[in-house]
C-alpha cells in the first residue's frame, strides 16, 4: 500500500511543499529489517544497489512527492529481508541435518528459493518474487520448528527419566539446592516449549537432564 503523502501550503512565495517523512520512514524501517536479516551478506550486490537508490532518494526528495518511489524501494528491501531469512534458516536446517524431519516441506522451500534466486539474478523484484521469498522462509522455518519440537520432546523424556532417577535417591532432600536448579531448568524448558521456542526448550531440557544425572550419580 502506497504511503499517504501530506501536501502543505509552502512558504510566502506560494510554492507548495511535500511532506515525505512518513514515506521515507517506511523505507527506513524496511531497510533496517533487511540489514538485521543479513541482506548485505546474502545479496551483497543487490543490497548495495538498493543502498545507492536509498541515498539518491533521500538526497533528492525535498519538494517532490516520492511516495511511489518509497513504496517501491521498501518493497525491494522487504524481498531481500525475506530472502536472507530463508537462506539463513536453510543454513541452520542443513547444518543440523534437520530436513529429514519434514522432507516434502523442505523440498518446497528449496524450489521456492531457486525461483527467487533466478529472479534476483535478473534483478527482478516484483510481487511474485516477494511472495516466493516469503514462502521460502516460511517453509524452512516450518521444517526447523517441526524438527526441534520433536527433538525437544525426546530430550524432555530423557530429562524426566533422569529426574525420576534423582528422586529415587531422594536428591531433592540431600542435595536440595542443586535439585532446585535442575528442576528450574526443566520448568524453563516447558515454558519455552509453550512459547513456541522449541530450540530453547531443548537446551533447557538438556541442562536439566545433565543436572539430574549428576545428582543421581552423586
Amino acid at each position: 500500500e502506497a504511503p499517504v503523502v501530506t501536501e502543505q501550503v509552502g512558504d510566502e512565495s506560494g510554492v507548495e511543499s511535500v511532506d515525505n517523512e512518513s514515506s521515507i520512514k517506511k523505507v527506513d524501517d524496511a531497510r533496517a529489517l533487511a540489514m538485521e536479516a543479513g541482506a548485505d551478506k546474502y545479496a551483497p550486490e543487490l543490497f548495495a544497489k538498493l543502498e545507492e537508490m536509498y541515498q539518491a532518494l533521500v538526497n533528492n526528495s525535498e519538494g517532490k512527492d516520492v511516495s511511489a518511489e518509497c513504496a517501491d524501494l521498501a518493497a525491494r528491501y522487504a524481498i531481500l529481508a525475506d530472502y536472507a531469512k530463508a537462506k539463513s534458516t536453510k543454513e541452520k536446517v542443513d547444518a543440523e541435518y534437520l530436513s529429514t524431519y519434514a522432507e516434502s516441506t523442505y523440498a518446497e522451500g528449496v524450489d521456492l528459493l531457486a525461483l527467487v534466486e533466478a529472479s534476483l539474478a535478473e534483478e527482478k523484484m516484483d510481487g511474485d518474487v516477494a511472495e516466493n521469498a516469503r514462502n521460502a522462509y516460511v517453509k524452512f522455518n516450518k521444517v526447523y520448528l517441526i524438527a526441534y519440537k520433536l527433538i525437544a520432546q525426546n530430550e524432555r523424556s530423557l530429562a524426566l527419566d533422569a529426574k525420576n532417577d534423582a528422586d529415587s535417591v531422594k536428591a531433592s532432600v540431600s542435595q536440595k539446592d542443586r535439585y532446585k536448579v535442575a528442576a528450574d531448568e526443566f520448568s524453563a524448558g516447558d515454558s519455552a516449549y509453550s512459547m513456541q521456542n522449541p530450540e530453547s526448550a531443548y537446551n533447557h531440557y538438556a541442562k536439566a537432564k545433565d543436572a539430574f544425572t549428576e545428582l543421581y550419580a552423586d
